[in-house]
């Protein structure tokens, strides 16, 4: 099963393993990273991708255009 970047709340790397945090708070343990430094490194790697992701969806311009 795989979470889009959009649902996508948090990425937890502890000493043995990472998980992945849907926005709904269900985890997913991922295999094949093993250790706090492939856990990071996965981290930036997911959180490089979702904000190239963020890029690209219109973007909400709600605040910007309250009155007041």
């Amino acid at each position: 099963q795989r979470f889009p970047y959009g649902e996508l709340s948090a990425v937890e790397v502890s000493s043995r393993r990472t998980r992945l945090v849907a926005r709904d708070g269900r985890t997913r343990v991922v295999r094949g990273v093993r250790g706090a430094a492939q856990g990071n490194r996965f981290r930036a790697r997911v959180l490089a991708r979702a904000e190239a992701a963020a890029d690209t969806l219109p973007a909400d311009h709600s605040e910007r255009n309250r009155d007041g």
